[in-house]
């Protein structure tokens, strides 16, 4: 049933975190107004179309003012209403006519999903592994949280996959991944979707099952999707492990393997994938390419003296060949829940069948090749995650080989990052200086970020901020390119109570002509590392745009069209943006600038700790983005800085792995 509510104005519970106004007049030089992280107050009336499934509570929530950090989210209110069942809020001050985008999706649980127009979009952006501190923000258990996944999987699937097979595939992959930045490493979803690809298009994941293992997780996804098969993922949920244990049941595997073909391809392709790894690694043994110390041939021992010295001296080029897979540690866990699977599919059994000839007294042999190969590779394996895969650095490769000019320089070989890393190198800073000055080059070529300009926050992710505001600044024109802004305390900094107050700062950088010069004086900028909650008058930036806007006598078209900030600060939640672009878009109004010149505000946080690139909206005047990845990068500097979800979606499956992927059936 459709309810409008026009009278009395009905205004929902905001978000327990969000930048908000202290008073709801427009700022003035007198009396301004901050835009803090503060518990919010509420605008004046904003009439509000909202169309509702059920009854919308009008309880003011508890708010929390503060923000907690490295658990990389804002700590929410305790309160069910704060996943309200509002399927579409059309607030009159965006001025929009379409809210499609805005358009929420809910679940019987009360479980909130936005709505992005494309079905593989929606897969893409609302399932997502459960953040750690989750459980402080909505009171919702793992097994809750999960199962919500697990609905609204059901349900998202078919749908993207009508709308787009080969991209279902490739997000469904995506949701492994471990090895591949910008891969969202959530096992229980994903293991969920391979059952329902199992059920839907058992072709499909019976060509891919092979890349599983390849490219995009450790060997014990292959065993994992095979026990999702005999005990769907919801019952895992279900039950304990001691109530599966009871119930274990090792005929089930050999009933469906005698009836089910599919079940009985799939489990095959996984086992000799399986057996074609372990006897690699046998091989490596049998020709003493391993590094075994006598202390892998104990059980009881866990024995590293002097590896630490060891582990200096290795050959990145001939690590290939000293690197084992985990199929040992499949076949000898001591974690009960992977040793009750691996009973469950006859993996011991199966292996066997593949290493040892028939004519063999199978039991003998594999407890004799248990403990002199099985078990050592098993330590070694364990040993060598220690180090992990040492390579050489193919940036520094590359950069040696410009030096020497046995290479041609490729503009976009490298990163920004990658870049000014080396630049104060003795050996390459200036094929890393040369480098830049062909990247910023190409890009001003293409007419890419001529109206944008940057605030760079230095803050823990530095290197990333500095590097990205650094080429915004190369690439802006006059006066832009001459002016740099970072965040710092004010002078008085007797108390630091969180959150720490932090007031733009405008610098000039004329004089400045090389990009070492620059790169030096952006780092000399006052820093925040170790302040975690913190308060940005962003108010402050606009007015500093403007301020120089009027004193350079500026041309409309002369103004900033683009305004990013770098920064790794999670948390800020930015609806209470759209009071704030009114005030601004007044204040341009007031100074002879239409609402065109009022720039566009990207929110970038390049926390490394985001699973994957996330999307958060786009409303009038802000675009929220959230992670960091080198294809993110790279869509950046394609785009000229222009974020769309889906550019966000296709850089989070575009690296080589993905286009191995192929839909059959």
């Amino acid at each position: 049933m459709m309810i409008q509510i026009n009278k009395p104005p009905v205004f929902l519970p905001p978000p327990p975190l969000q930048w908000c106004w202290t008073t709801a007049a427009v700022p003035t030089r007198a009396a301004r107004n901050l835009l803090v992280l503060n518990a919010p107050t509420r605008p004046t009336t904003i009439p509000t179309t909202i169309s509702m499934t059920r009854q919308v509570r009008h309880s003011v929530l508890p708010i929390m003012p503060m923000m907690k950090r490295r658990g990389r989210r804002a700590m929410a209110a305790s309160d069910s209403v704060s996943a309200a069942a509002v399927v579409d809020v059309d607030m009159e001050i965006r001025g929009k006519k379409n809210t499609k985008n805005n358009k929420l999706k809910i679940n019987k649980n009360n479980k909130v999903f936005k709505a992005y127009g494309d079905p593989c979009l929606d897969l893409f952006f609302n399932v997502t592994q459960r953040p750690s501190d989750y459980r402080e923000k909505q009171q919702e258990t793992e097994k809750e949280y999960h199962t919500n996944m697990f609905n609204y999987l059901r349900q998202q699937l078919p749908l993207a996959w009508s709308h787009d097979p080969l991209t279902t595939l490739k997000l469904i992959f995506n949701l492994s991944s471990c090895r591949i930045g910008g891969s969202k490493c959530y096992c229980e979803a994903f293991e969920f979707a391979a059952v329902w690809l199992h059920h839907n298009h058992p072709n499909t994941l019976l060509c891919n099952f092979g890349s599983l293992a390849d490219s995009f997780g450790p060997l014990f996804t292959l065993l994992d999707v095979l026990y999702g098969l005999l005990v769907p993922p919801q019952d895992q949920l279900d039950h304990t492990l001691e109530e599966l244990l009871q119930r274990e049941n090792l005929n089930s595997h050999a009933d469906r393997y005698a009836h089910d073909p599919t079940y009985r391809l799939l489990h095959d392709r996984g086992m000799d994938a399986f057996a074609e790894r372990l006897k690699s690694d046998l091989e490596k043994l049998k020709q003493n390419k391993l590094e075994l110390k006598p202390c892998d041939y104990d059980d009881d021992v866990d024995d590293d003296t002097d590896y630490s010295a060891k582990r200096g001296s290795l050959d990145a080029h001939a690590y290939h060949d000293l690197h084992v897979s985990g199929a040992t540690y499949c076949l000898l866990t001591g974690n009960p829940w992977d040793a009750h699977k691996g009973r469950s599919i006859s993996l011991e059994e199966s292996t066997a069948r593949r290493l040892l000839s028939p004519e063999s007294d199978v039991s003998r042999e594999w407890e004799r090749l248990r403990k002199e190969v099985l078990a050592p590779l098993k330590n070694y394996s364990c040993r060598q995650s220690r180090f992990g895969r040492w390579e050489r650095c193919e940036v520094k490769k590359y950069l040696e080989e410009v030096k020497a000019a046995t290479t041609i320089i490729k503009p976009d070989a490298l990163l920004p990052y990658d870049i000014l890393r080396y630049l104060e190198d003795g050996n390459v800073g200036e094929a890393a200086v040369l480098q830049w000055k062909a990247m910023v080059q190409k890009v001003k070529e293409g007419g890419k970020f001529k109206n944008c300009w940057a605030v760079c926050d230095n803050g823990g992710c530095q290197s990333r901020s500095l590097s990205l505001g650094l080429l915004v600044y190369e690439l802006s024109e006059e006066p832009w390119n001459q002016k740099v802004m970072n965040f710092s305390l004010p002078d008085s900094r007797c108390k630091f109570i969180p959150p720490i107050h932090f007031l733009p700062q405008l610098h000039s950088i004329q004089g400045l002509d090389d990009v070492k010069s620059k790169f030096s004086f952006l780092t000399r900028m006052e820093r925040r590392m170790g302040i975690s909650s913190i308060c940005i008058d962003i108010q402050m930036v606009f007015d500093a745009i403007l301020e120089v806007a009027v004193k350079e006598n500026l041309k409309p078209e002369q103004m900033i069209k683009k305004l990013f900030l770098f920064t790794d600060c999670a948390g800020y939640d930015w609806k209470g943006y759209e009071i704030l672009y009114e005030a601004v878009r007044s204040m341009f109004e007031e100074k002879g600038y239409g609402d065109d010149a009022v720039p566009h505000f990207v929110f970038w946080d390049l926390w490394w700790g985001y699973r994957s690139p996330s999307f958060d909206f786009t409303h009038r005047g802000v675009t929220v983005l959230r992670g960091y990845s080198k294809n993110l990068v790279k869509s950046f500097l394609d785009n000229g800085g222009d974020f769309r979800p889906h550019h966000v979606m296709e850089v989070a499956i575009a690296d080589k792995e993905y286009q191995t992927l192929a839909v059959v059936d």
